[in-house]
Order: structure tokens, then C-alpha cells, then sequence
């Protein structure tokens, strides 16, 4: 999580260097609806974007649905690196690597396992701009779990931690 934000203050300098390059924060709100949270802070160095990004659910998106009476938990880190063109608004095609911790809490005996994992992934999404500052961020990723062990046994249940996943994301953004 330190490594997250040093990089992210780096990141708010890089517009200083040039009138190309562009900074930007982002946020996804449907984790919030799950008790959680999902934001990318980043750079446009056109033709290349690269961000950062930082997550929680209180529904694990790259698991499957847990035991009865298992209650899962996700954080990940992670870097990205879009080729977006000229513009940053348009069509755009990328790639991301994600570490993602798992936490899987038994309710009844009150006993929990941690998972640690790595998850590559492609992606393809679109970015329009609202006003020269606001964007919306539509895109569609596509991970694979590179993790050795994916099955999480329990107090007697078993979980299971997904290969693949497609998840689609939905941000709204400042840049400057």
C-alpha cells in the first residue's frame, strides 16, 4: 500500500514536464455498493497511458462463490499500461498486473486463511470526455490467475479461487 502512494505523488509531477503528458485520478463506483473501493491514479504520455490502481471488495471478484458460512475479502495493487494514440479520449487496448490478497473467514469458527496471488490481464476500453477536466472510462478486462494454489480448504469447506476472469469497469475521472 506505501509503494501506491509514493508512486501516486510521482505520478501528480508528471505533468510538470511537458504540455503532452496529463495526470489523472479515477474511481469506479460499484465496489462502493459492496463495501468497498476502486481507484486509478495516472499519467497519459501519448501514445502510452500508464496508472496505478488500488482495490477492496467485500465480494472477491476473482473467486467463486464461497462456502456457506465462509465470508471472502480481496485487496489488490496493481499497474496498467494502455496504448491510447494521439488523444486520450477514444478506443484504447492494454494490458495490467494485479497482486491480489484474499481473505477467507470461516463465521462459525471464527478461523481465516490468507491466499496471495498474481493476476495478468488484457484489456479494451473507451474514454470520453465530458468537459476538457471529466472523463468516463468504460473498458472490459480479461485476468488470468497465475497463482500455484487456487483451492482454499477451510474448517471443513473447500473454496476456490478462480483461473480466469472477465470483469467489466465503469470510472468516472478528473484529469489535469
Amino acid at each position: 500500500m506505501k509503494i501506491f502512494f509514493l508512486l501516486s505523488l510521482l505520478i501528480c509531477f508528471f505533468p510538470l514536464l511537458g504540455a503532452d503528458q496529463q495526470a489523472f485520478l479515477s474511481i469506479d463506483p460499484i465496489p462502493y455498493f459492496e463495501s468497498g473501493y476502486h481507484a486509478h491514479i495516472g499519467v497519459d504520455l501519448h501514445p502510452i497511458r500508464f496508472s496505478i490502481m488500488t482495490s477492496k471488495s467485500d465480494r472477491p471478484l476473482y473467486t467463486e462463490k464461497p462456502a456457506t458460512g465462509v465470508k471472502a475479502t480481496s485487496k489488490a495493487v496493481g499497474i496498467d499500461m494502455d496504448v491510447v494514440g494521439k488523444t486520450s479520449e477514444g478506443l484504447y487496448g492494454g494490458a495490467s498486473f494485479m497482486r491480489v490478497r484474499w481473505l477467507f473467514k470461516h463465521q462459525a469458527t471464527q478461523s481465516s486463511i490468507r491466499q496471495d496471488g498474481d493476476l495478468f490481464g488484457g484489456k479494451i476500453g473507451y474514454r470520453h470526455y465530458f468537459r476538457p477536466r471529466f472523463f468516463m472510462d468504460g473498458r472490459v478486462s480479461y485476468y488470468v490467475n497465475s497463482s500455484s494454489n487456487q483451492d482454499v480448504p477451510l474448517a471443513g469447506t473447500r473454496n476456490e479461487i478462480s483461473e480466469r476472469y472477465i470483469y467489466p469497469f465503469l470510472e468516472f475521472g478528473l484529469a489535469y
